[in-house]
């Protein structure tokens, strides 16, 4: 129960951290967009490589790996089932809808609670790694497909995954683990 605790004080301090940072202005009116490119460009994609380099591969692409990819894949499918029944929206509403249903929190959250509760924070991992190579890609390939009425190639979603830092980051961990 300690470990919970400890996991969870880490996100409330940075939380309230955040806040205090914020509302007293104390890093300048840029400070917001700087902050967000910095997490998004630099501290989020070395957090995720050291996670994925420090994670054992067989562990990583596993079975923790399979669940990652079943559960979301049933979540989602329930949900674009029953939106399409029940709350009839378009297709670009219920693909983010059922995107949000089936991704977890692994990075923010579940760091530093696998840390603090499991020890290790390469439990993580196979969600992270699942969730950021695989499962955003593909719901972002069919978002675009069905926003922009254009076709969307296997070139452009490779070319889209690799712009994204954090997907970059995770799989150069996991080919830095595996060699």
């Amino acid at each position: 129960m300690l470990g919970v605790l400890s996991g969870f004080s880490i996100v409330w301090t940075v939380i309230i951290v955040g806040y205090v940072v914020g509302r007293t202005g104390v890093l300048g009116p840029d400070a917001r967009y700087v902050l967000n490119r910095l997490t998004f460009f630099v501290a989020s994609p070395a957090l995720l490589f050291v996670t994925v380099a420090d994670a054992d591969p067989r562990a990583v692409l596993g079975p923790s790996l399979a669940v990652a990819a079943i559960s979301a894949t049933g979540v989602s499918l329930l949900y674009f089932g029953v939106t399409g029944w029940w709350l009839p929206r378009g297709r670009p509403e219920r693909l983010v809808g059922a995107m949000s249903a089936s991704t977890v929190n692994s990075a923010n959250l579940g760091l530093p609670i696998a840390a603090y509760v499991l020890g290790s924070t390469a439990h993580a991992a196979p969600v992270i790694l699942f969730q950021l190579a695989l499962w955003s890609p593909v719901f972002l390939a069919l978002l675009d497909s069905s926003t922009s009425g254009r076709r969307t190639t296997p070139t452009a979603l490779v070319l889209g995954t690799l712009r994204n830092p954090m997907i970059v980051a995770s799989l150069a961990g996991l080919l830095f683990a595996v060699f």
